[in-house]
This record gives C-alpha cells, structure tokens and sequence, in this order.
C-alpha cells in the first residue's frame, strides 16, 4: 500500500446497539482541530473531542487469546 505513515491513534466512540457506545480506533497523520493529545510511555493518542468525556476514568488494554487479538475496555470511574 502506498500512502503516509500514520503518526497516531485516534480514539472514538459511536453509539451502538443497546449498551450505547462503542469504541472505535484509527489511524490519522494529526489530530483533528479539538482532540486531545495524552502520552503514556512514549506512546501518543489522539482522543476525539467528542469522545473525551466517555473516556476519561477507562483503562485501555490489549488482549490476545487463541482465537482473537481485541482492544479492551476497562471503565474505572463506574466501578469505583
């Protein structure tokens, strides 16, 4: 494929199904005009505005078992 190397993560939510958001993830070159830009050992994501107060308490994780490799989602701000 040609085209730019992508330089961050662009985080998002939508709304889906019963639960009413999901998370959703991209690739981007920069960030859109009011994303915010967090850094976490040396690992920059953008989080879009939109998305920012979804997020905000959740843990980002990644995991990988014999039949998937998924992002996931702990929301920390609702169990505690």
């Amino acid at each position: 494929m040609k085209g730019p190397t992508p330089k961050l993560i662009r985080i998002g939510v939508r709304n889906k199904g019963c639960a009413g958001l999901s998370y959703h993830l991209d690739y981007v070159e920069k960030p859109e005009r009011f994303d915010e830009i967090v850094e976490q050992d040396g690992v920059r994501v953008c989080i879009d505005s939109k998305a920012l107060f979804s997020i905000i308490g959740s843990e980002m994780d990644w995991q990988e078992d014999a039949l998937r490799c998924v992002p996931h989602s702990n929301c920390v701000t609702l169990l505690s």
